[in-house]
């Protein structure tokens, strides 16, 4: 669920209005959460690892306004998978 709606918001940034930052909160909130379950799950490394990759992609192919949530994300994942 997280995925999508973060993936949504990033595809369609250009579509948002900006004037109340609305959407900026809620694609925070996703990414948080997205991050929060895939840490909390219990999953195989290369389960893990299907997630890493999405959020290294979306570092590259999402957005600019998004580049440095999707990055913050990825080390926060790689870090807690880590631990």
């Amino acid at each position: 669920m997280y995925r999508g709606l973060v993936t949504g918001i990033d595809d369609n940034i250009e579509l948002v209005d900006g004037a109340y930052d609305h959407y900026a909160g809620v694609f925070r909130d996703g990414l948080d959460g997205f991050v929060e379950c895939v840490a909390a799950a219990d999953l195989s490394p290369s389960e893990r690892q299907q997630y890493v990759q999405f959020l290294a992609e979306r570092t590259q192919s999402g957005s600019d306004i998004h580049r440095e949530p999707f990055e913050r994300a990825l080390s926060t994942l790689e870090r807690e998978i880590d631990e």
